[in-house]
């Protein structure tokens, strides 16, 4: 009797968690879901508020800094962009700068950084220490405030999982590729404008974590080959992701344990692929291509990343000269090309691009220099270096670009240390946006 007892309610209880489990996991799904959409939200709205700043950056005319050097450039921003408070890194905010260049006819091609108000001091200092003849002034948006149906935006990813590199630029000397994009920003109208914008910060969440399992799997010597999945979503949604993941281990461990039980070629008790996946670890000897592929992937992911957000806007009166604008920078980003297939692709096609609901979502990206939420490309710092840098003079010589013709000399010490203002001042000398007076006292 107390068998039959026992066996009826061991019956009830599984006839009830198989019943309800569905039921709370569905609940817990549409509380998770709406949350996850709540903070992504709430984060764009904080990032459209915060206070920043846009400075043109004017390079000298005989700039002749090569990649390298652009790359400690880029190392430094790296470092400073991941200075954020814990709230911020628990919230899933992210600090970023917009590395822009930007066409006007009025102001001609123009370099253009937005970055945060307090981290303005130590940028001029770096871009000072970079470029000695560097001008660094603050400048109001250029973008218009509403969108017009002449303007079109254009997002750019990777073609490939971002872990394949692209291709590298090392000798400016031989040919520039900021030369072939800026080429393709002139000859404007009045009216007319195209920029090109490089939304930029650490690499975190998801991928980050991704980046460690795949310097383990290379460590290892496996085939990295079922790793490079080009999936990409919002960093809330894995949580969400995970949850649901956790309800479903609930679900199924009773079930694997019967496969466990019955089939001895079963490896696992638990369901831990939900978590970790169902790599079968098999050591072989790598061919001689998959070899250099795994070369390639260990040498972009063992230096600093960015992710970026790669954005392309027009505005043209003539929709002919529109599509002849994003050919063109289509054309250029080719010399990006890997021989492993990697490029730069346009996120969305020509007949999404078309809806004027997608455009204006688009513009509101651009106009507040918001970092996608899905597909950003993951670029290491040469790689970013190799698409955005000051022109290499002595092989580009694109058409108005803006550029510092005066060599500006630092004042020397003494003037500096004087304690006492000048009673009659004669001139005054301006090296990096500092402005020291030179004059006489009457003593």
């Amino acid at each position: 009797m107390k068998e039959t007892i026992t066996f009826i309610t061991a019956n009830s209880v599984l006839t009830s968690f198989f019943v309800y489990a569905p039921v709370c996991l569905g609940f817990l799904s549409i509380c998770c879901f709406t949350s996850a959409i709540f903070l992504i939200r709430k984060n764009m709205q904080e990032a459209m508020k915060k206070p920043s700043v846009f400075l043109e950056i004017v390079p000298p005319w005989n700039n002749q800094q090569s990649i390298f050097a652009t790359e400690q450039l880029f190392t430094t921003l790296h470092s400073l962009s991941k200075q954020v408070s814990f709230w911020d890194t628990f919230l899933g905010r992210k600090k970023t700068y917009a590395l822009e260049l930007v066409s006007t006819k009025e102001e001609g091609i123009r370099y253009v950084i937005k970055t945060p108000v307090e981290d303005i001091p130590i940028l001029k200092k770096n871009l000072i220490s970079f470029l000695p003849n560097v001008q660094i002034q603050e400048i109001q948006d250029y973008l218009p405030d509403t969108y017009n149906k002449a303007t079109k935006t254009v997002e750019f990813t990777l073609s490939r999982h971002f872990s394949i590199p692209l291709k590298h630029q090392s000798s400016l000397a031989q040919y520039d590729t900021i030369a072939y994009m800026s080429g393709q920003m002139t000859k404007l109208e009045s009216d007319e404008y195209i920029s090109l914008q490089l939304i930029v910060t650490p690499l975190q969440g998801k991928q980050a974590r991704e980046i460690q399992s795949i310097k383990k799997t290379l460590q290892e010597g496996i085939d990295i080959t079922g790793h490079l999945k080009n999936t990409s979503m919002p960093d809330v949604f894995h949580v969400f992701r995970f949850i649901i993941s956790i309800c479903l281990f609930v679900l199924l461990t009773p079930i694997q344990l019967i496969k466990f039980t019955l089939n001895k070629d079963e490896p696992d008790p638990l369901p831990f692929w939900l978590f970790f996946g169902n790599y079968s670890k098999k050591y072989k000897e790598l061919s001689p291509q998959k070899q250099y592929l795994h070369d390639i992937i260990s040498e972009k992911i063992h230096k600093e990343l960015f992710e970026v957000t790669i954005r392309i806007t027009i505005s043209q009166t003539n929709q002919t000269r529109l599509k002849e604008r994003i050919t063109g920078i289509k054309s250029s980003f080719s010399m990006f090309h890997h021989e492993k297939g990697q490029s730069l692709i346009m996120k969305y096609s020509k007949m999404l691009l078309g809806v004027s609901r997608l455009q204006r979502y688009l513009f509101m990206k651009d106009k507040y220099r918001l970092l996608s939420l899905t597909q950003n490309a993951v670029l290491s710092i040469p790689e970013l270096s190799s698409i955005y840098h000051f022109p290499y003079f002595p092989t580009t010589h694109t058409e108005d670009v803006v550029k510092n013709l005066i060599k500006e000399l630092p004042a020397p010490l003494p003037l500096k240390q004087m304690n006492r203002e000048s009673d009659v001042v004669f001139a005054r000398n301006t090296y990096g946006n500092t402005i020291t007076s030179i004059g006489l006292t009457l003593e």
